[in-house]
């Protein structure tokens, strides 16, 4: 950034600069040193490596190497630079100074004489001016975002410009002791805000000038007045010896910030506007919000709530007084007494240059100006007198007429709103307006008069005065104040904007940045703060309050003009930054964020926001192509962070929520334990059933219930509540308990059912009239008593006719009588049978309300001591502790929804969610880039909604869901937010979570995960044993990875490697195949081993240059005991014909089912089943082998790598067959001249340019995989054989090829290999093992080796010729020609196994095929029937038999009783009629 001495300049420019880092680097009290001087971000790191030699970098003349932007108006006039001190000696013959040790606060005279020219051109300066004069009239401003290496005292006379500036060797902290000078080489430090910190802004004291010499940008002396000598005629003002250099200083500072468009082609001398910096949130740190309100009310509530509102109350002076005022927000503190307030509110007038001179009373017309607001108030400026007392009886009769007739003036206070404002342009010094003391004085007599004076710009050297002068009078001070009330009602229109600046201090603070500043701390850092935003997600807020929640974000953005200032090009600049603001809820996704508030900026900019009162979830979405820096504040409670962090205190309470639980609490401790016989019984009555009062609006509509239904709905909310945790008889003792306190009979009771329609209207509903005769109805009453006598309660009439006939009829309305007679059941029999139904109903009904009406009474009346066992449940499980509380209220809202909007208090509860996290670590090696985190699966218990969060240190972190039961992927989550939908099946949901990094880190490391899981109802989707009865919990265990280099030896199949897995219960595992050509077409094919011994192919993953199969099912051999197989939840058949996207398109399960659940659909299976069928899983082995389809060209230095390998190996096996190889042997230096000794590095491991694959697998903890060797079994036995048929025959052909190799090889030298240093001999493995058996063992036991992973057992002995061509010289290539086909067509023909089908043979297979098929469909069905009539009609009648015992041992004795007696009087009554019957038939017999 400086221009330093060359070395200096040559040690700067080895550190490369990053183009998206700050050129400014952040502030701190312990940088503040001569020798890093004018030094930005990099050449500081820089610093730090270099011997400090020579001068000191403040001793050299600093140039500054950045472009310094210059406001429009001063680039068009601007003719060169000059030193300050050269400038002021030449143009003034004054001494330059940063500040005067004497000077006060800025005053207007000075500024506006001082810098009229700069004023009046530079629209910028003028608000850099105005901007510092309000920040010094601001009491109890302090310096913002300060921290361990950065402390700032504010003097006691408030802030000042100079606070912000530091020349060489100043000493750190602020106060009275900052007191920058001048510097030697020119440079100076100004400290300002920007992106989230304070930072270190170099400038020079080059003053930019016109022509004349005129500076363009605030560097003036100051006016002073001049002692008048009597009889002299002499100038008003001289010119002061001094010239400040502050103004320059922040202005140069303030423009590097802005980085105004340089290269701008407009000819309008007006400056930039440059909405998108903020000077204010520049030189406090402090969030500016601008407000634009044009309606009148609004911005006077705006400004009411921000500002102090002046009042009368403890002013016992009668005159009229503004300087004893009182805040709203601080009742008892006066105006006079400096209170630090939570922010500073200003306005922004318009351009006035146009409007006539006293258009704005007390404010003079002129530029755009800003106005700080001191205070407001809506009383008149002069107190009234005290109104008199008047007797009552006197107000109606006179004291309207008193007012109507101007008598009562004195007295009244009209409500007039005035604000107190105060500004560096607000007033020019002429001097008619210095006798003004308030808008009344104004009137059109005055202004007459002065339109006829001269122009007050000729006298006004004579009587201006400076407002600093020590001799001012208290009535020139009471005069100043009194001008600075302005009528609200003539300004409000001319109101640009309203800035409000809140400081960060005050309030509920939070920032995050896409570069957050590095700090090294000894005290543990506040992790509210600079939190680093996630490049591929959003961050996520909670904010929470009883109140209304106003939030304010602001969002600073590196601004593209500062970096190319900076020497930086940046090719695009034109796209903004982006912030969007998006409230939602958990466990809702929308398609698109619907934004709550929206930011575009390329520099500063901010927003408000109001929420309702409760707990909101929101996203912060930001779209920068530079560095930015968010700031977030609230009078509510704000957690910024990731999704996990905010998913872990979304189950918590708020602070606030817990007040209201303990105040509920506590009302029902107080309600629960007083005497109901006591006088005080309704205060406490009142004090519980306000404590769970709505908060809100209560809306029926919204809610579903009146209000007057409130105390129902919480009691019903306990009872459920209750009811859920308490064990019967507790549950019964403690209703019995609290049907006395709330006065509820029904507390406890199960819900009555609605009153059914009364059997006696039907009745009257039946137009039947036909009557029964008398004979046949003597005759039926006979028959009746007989029956009676042989079988007692036997009904005449069948249950299903019964009900007909007591069923509502429907229009048209006919007699179910008349349709349902018969000769057997006439119409009168039908009558009389649903007659004494009726009867029976109507005494039930009588007995049940005679029975609720005693019991009701008992409730109420009867006295219930309250035992400590009923106590300590309700407290435990109601209302002791806040769990219990937060478990009721959540009943409440969980029963009654809508009454959610009524609650502030719903959304901030605890319980609502479940929870759990995961932790783990897994391993990463030099040369990994894929590294799985877990695989594990998660039983679902019932139907949940689940969020599902990943986080780890590596950048890239991905996770996956699969349902174990299809196969089939869910939604992928990548970075989005999605919920998860699951259900309850068989074998669980794996999910599995992995990291992956573009390159290799080079390096061993450890990589900490962490798995959050958020779910809509607690303890149902975690990872468990998956008991029916009782789930144990288990941990998320980290996932194993198989990683396997295999060199490729050519082979005619273009295998590249395999690996094999054994499993002995369902397991999934993820794989992975990269190749180093990224060209090369792979493809991973899925074998197994049938029962038959056939292998099958089950699904196949293609890629090119990498593979990668994220999810393979692997199911293990099911078998039953008592049956052969048949059930099975997924054939390997399925599997194989599956599709192959539905093969590979998920993860793998880490946890399977428990063996007696396997094969059996559903949780909810029933024990006879499991008892019926038992299963037993058997270990299965399956087969990954990977391929390149088109094979794999290589190079002369990968064919002779291969060459070497076969070789090296093979001298090995003849030369030294007692030696056993390991790969963990380590070789001897490069000078050695043993060959008999092992290398540095083994031959077989793959090296730079080698042709190699890498076989990655993640496993589960417990699955056995191992690299794939059979084909190396089955090629060592071929070679035995081979050398059985003939002994020595490897041994010779051997020779020869050594004498071959001797030949024809020795005049083409070898390529040099760094890897090799034995002999090159072409030695194939064919010949080899015959001379020793006993080493092959040793061979196969040394692990994975070049020779043994290749596929030379398809190299057979018909195709020797074929490895002689692969291997053989240029010169000798087309001498030879292999013939593929030979071994094909030279296969000799066994009669043996030689079999030949005919056509009979095919259509007698044909014919068995279906009858086993007929055969086997008739079994099914003959077992379906089986288990219709025996296994599901018994369990049918068990059914029925304990829902009949559990109705009759659930029957209340008294109420038994009863019934009883109901019927013995229904059987005496009928014996009655019977035996009166009978008498009367005797008696007319004897007649």
């Amino acid at each position: 950034m400086s221009k330093k001495s060359d070395m200096t300049r040559q040690s700067v420019l080895i550190h490369q600069v990053d183009p998206t880092e700050c050129p400014f680097r952040e502030f701190r009290d312990n940088e503040i040193s001569p020798d890093f001087w004018g030094m930005g971000p990099a050449a500081f790191r820089a610093s730090h490596f270099i011997n400090k030699t020579g001068k000191s970098t403040a001793e050299i003349i600093w140039v500054d190497d950045q472009t310094q932007p210059l406001p429009k108006s001063a680039r068009q006039y601007l003719h060169g630079w000059i030193r300050a001190e050269e400038l002021a000696s030449r143009r003034w013959d004054a001494e330059v100074v940063v500040f005067e040790d004497n000077g006060g606060k800025m005053t207007i005279m000075d500024i506006q004489l001082s810098h009229a020219q700069v004023l009046l051109r530079s629209s910028f300066c003028r608000r850099v001016l105005s901007v510092c004069y309000m920040l010094e009239r601001v009491d109890g401003l302090i310096v913002e975002h300060q921290w361990e290496n950065f402390i700032f005292n504010m003097a006691p006379e408030g802030w000042r410009s100079r606070y912000h500036i530091y020349s060489p060797g100043m000493k750190p902290g602020g106060g009275l002791q900052h007191r920058p000078t001048l510097s030697k080489n020119g440079c100076y430090l100004v400290r300002l805000f920007y992106l989230g910190a304070w930072r270190c802004v170099w400038v020079s004291d080059q003053v930019p000038v016109d022509a004349t010499d005129s500076p363009l940008l605030p560097f003036s002396p100051l006016l002073s007045p001049n002692p008048a000598k009597p009889g002299v005629k002499q100038a008003a003002t001289v010119t002061s010896s001094v010239v400040h250099l502050w103004p320059l200083l922040i202005c140069k500072a303030l423009l590097k910030l802005a980085a105004p468009d340089m290269n701008s082609d407009d000819t309008d001398c007006e400056d930039e506007l440059m909405p998108e910096f903020d000077i204010l949130h520049a030189l406090t740190g402090a969030m500016n919000l601008i407000y634009n309100i044009k309606d009148p009310e609004a911005m006077w509530d705006l400004l009411t709530s921000e500002v102090p509102v002046f009042s009368w109350e403890d002013d016992d002076d009668t005159l009229a007084s503004t300087i004893k005022s009182r805040s709203t927000k601080k009742p008892a503190t006066k105006e006079t007494t400096v209170v630090r307030r939570g922010s500073m509110t200003s306005i922004l007038i318009e351009d006035t240059k146009d409007l006539p001179p006293y258009a704005l009373p007390g404010i003079t017309p002129g530029h755009e100006m800003n106005l700080l607001v001191i205070m407001v108030r809506d009383l008149p400026l002069k107190k009234p007198l005290p109104e008199p007392d008047i007797p009552l009886w006197k107000t109606y009769r006179w004291l309207d007429w008193a007012r109507q007739h101007g008598l009562y003036d004195a007295y009244d206070c009209p409500r007039t709103r005035f604000l107190k404002l105060n500004g560096l342009l607000k007033l020019s010094y002429a001097p008619h307006l210095l006798d003004v003391q308030s808008t009344e004085s104004i009137t059109f007599q005055f202004r007459q008069e002065h339109d006829k004076l001269i122009a007050p710009t000729k006298k006004a050297a004579k009587d201006l005065n400076r407002s600093t002068t020590a001799n001012s009078t208290v009535a020139q001070q009471t005069k100043e104040e009194l001008r600075e009330w302005i009528l609200f009602n003539a300004i409000h229109k001319l109101i640009k904007n309203v800035n409000v600046l809140y400081y960060p201090s005050m309030y509920s603070f939070t920032t995050a940045a896409s570069s957050p500043p590095i700090r090294i701390t000894k005290a543990v850092p506040n992790k509210a703060l600079d939190i680093q935003a996630p490049k591929f997600a959003p961050l996520y807020l909670q904010i929470d309050g009883p109140d209304d929640n106003v939030l304010r974000i602001s969002l600073n953005v590196l601004h593209p003009r500062v970096l190319l200032n900076c020497g930086v090009p940046i090719i695009d600049y034109i796209e903004p930054a982006y912030l969007v603001f998006e409230v939602f809820e958990w466990f809702i996704d929308c398609d698109l964020p619907k934004a709550k508030a929206f930011i575009e900026t390329r520099g500063y900019e901010s927003v408000e926001l109001k929420l309702p009162p409760g707990r909101h979830i929101c996203r912060i979405w930001v779209h920068s192509c530079m560095n930015w820096h968010a700031m977030l504040l609230s009078e509510s409670s704000l957690l910024l962070g990731r999704r996990d962090i905010i998913q872990c205190a979304a189950v918590k309470e708020c602070p606030w929520a817990a007040r209201f639980l303990s105040s509920l609490g506590s009302a029902f401790c107080n309600w629960i334990r007083v005497n109901r016989s006591t006088i005080n019984i309704s205060g406490n009555d009142k004090e519980f059933y306000r404590s769970y009062q709505p908060d809100l609006e209560w809306t029926p509509e919204m809610v579903g219930y009146d209000k007057s239904l409130l105390h129902w709905m919480f009691r019903q909310a306990l009872q459920s509540l209750l009811l859920k945790r308490l064990l019967p008889n507790e549950f019964r003792a403690v209703c019995t308990v609290l049907r006395k306190h709330f006065c509820d009979p029904d507390f406890g009771m199960p819900t009555k059912p609605l009153p059914p329609k009364s059997l006696r209207d039907i009745e009257l509903l039946d137009p039947c009239d036909c009557v029964l005769p008398e004979t046949e109805e003597v005759e039926i009453i006979e028959e009746q008593l007989e029956e009676q006598l042989i079988e007692k309660e036997k009904t005449l009439i069948e249950p299903e006719i019964m009900d007909k006939l007591l069923t509502l009829p429907e229009p048209p309305i006919i007699s179910q009588i008349c349709e349902l007679a018969t000769e057997e059941l006439p119409c009168g029999l039908l009558k009389a049978e649903r007659e004494k139904v009726i009867r029976k109903h109507e005494a039930a009904t009588v007995i049940q309300a005679h029975w609720r009406g005693t019991w009701a009474r008992k409730s109420l009346t009867n006295h219930v001591p309250i035992t400590p066992e009923i106590s300590k449940a309700i407290m435990e499980n109601a209302f002791g502790n806040l769990e219990a509380l937060s478990a009721l209220m959540n009943e409440f809202f969980a029963m009654y929804p809508g009454a959610k909007t009524a609650y502030s208090v719903a959304s901030a509860l605890s319980g609502v969610y479940g929870l759990k996290q995961y932790t783990g670590i897994s391993q990463m090696t030099p040369k990994c880039k894929w590294i799985p985190y877990f695989q594990g699966v998660f039983n679902c218990h019932a139907p949940v909604k689940v969020h599902l969060d990943i986080h780890s240190s590596l950048q890239h972190s991905t996770l996956a869901v699969y349902n174990n039961d299809t196969g089939e992927q869910m939604p992928q989550a990548y970075n989005e937010h999605i919920t998860f939908h699951f259900e309850p099946n068989d074998y669980g949901y794996t999910v599995m979570g992995h990291g992956s990094l573009s390159q290799a880190a080079g390096v061993n490391s450890e990589i900490h995960w962490q798995l959050t899981v958020l779910s809509s109802i607690g303890d149902v989707f975690h990872v468990c044993d998956n008991d029916a009865d009782l789930c144990k919990e288990l941990n998320l265990a980290s996932a194993c990875k198989l990683h396997i280099d295999e060199i490729f030896i050519p082979n005619r199949r273009n295998i590249l490697g395999g690996i094999q897995i054994l499993v002995t219960k369902l397991e999934a595992v993820s794989f992975r195949a990269a190749a180093t050509s990224p060209d090369l077409e792979m493809e991973a094919i899925l074998r197994t081993v049938s029962s038959d011994g056939q292998i099958d192919e089950l699904a196949r993953c293609s890629g090119t240059g990498e593979l990668f199969w994220p999810y393979i099912k692997l199911e293990p051999t099911l078998s039953t005991l008592n049956s052969t197989g048949k059930n099975r939840s997924m054939s390997q058949s399925n599997l194989a014909t599956a599709p192959r996207e539905s093969a590979f398109s998920s993860a793998r399960s880490l946890k399977g089912p428990k063996q007696k659940q396997t094969g059996i659909g559903g949780k909810s299976r029933s024990a006879t089943k499991v008892k019926d069928v038992k299963f037993q899983l058997a270990p299965k082995q399956y087969f990954i082998e990977v391929i390149a389809p088109s094979g794999w060209p290589l190079t002369l230095a990968q064919w002779n790598r291969v060459d070497e390998i076969r070789n090296s190996l093979e001298c090995n096996k003849v030369e030294t067959p007692a030696k056993k190889q390991t790969t963990k042997e380590k070789g001897g230096s490069a000078k050695d001249k043993d060959k008999e000794k092992t290398f540095s590095i083994p031959i077989n491991q793959p090296q730079l340019g080698d042709a190699y694959v890498e076989l990655e697998c993640a496993l589960a903890v417990g699955v056995n995989a191992i690299r794939d060797d059979e084909r190396d079994l089955q090629f060592a036995a071929a070679r035995k054989a081979w050398d059985a048929d003939e002994p020595g025959r490897n041994l010779r052909g051997a020779q020869i090829r050594k004498e071959f190799r001797m030949e024809f090889l020795e005049a083409l030298p070898p390529p040099p290999s760094e890897s090799s240093q034995a002999s090159r001999e072409e030695i194939y493995p064919e010949e080899i093992l015959g001379e020793d058996k006993k080493e092959q063992p040793s061979a196969l036991q040394q692990g994975p080796t070049p020779a043994t992973e290749s596929e030379l057992l398809e190299m057979s002995v018909e195709s020797e010729e074929e490895a002689k061509y692969l291997t053989m010289p240029e010169q000798l290539k087309d001498k030879f020609i292999p013939l593929y086909f030979v071994p094909f067509c030279t296969k000799e023909i066994d009669e043996n196994k030689r079999i030949v089908v005919t056509p009979e043979m095919i259509e007698d297979n044909i014919k068995k095929r279906h009858d086993q098929i007929d055969e086997a469909i008739d079994r099914m069905r003959e077992l379906q029937l089986y288990n219709e009539e025996h296994v599901l009609g018994r369990q049918k009648n068990r059914c029925q038999l304990l829902e009949k015992l559990f109705v009759d041992s659930q029957w209340n004795p008294k109420l038994n009783e009863v019934f009883e007696e109901r019927d013995d009087a229904i059987a005496r009554e009928a014996l009655n009629r019977t035996l009166s019957a009978t008498k009367k038939k005797q008696e007319g017999k004897k007649k």
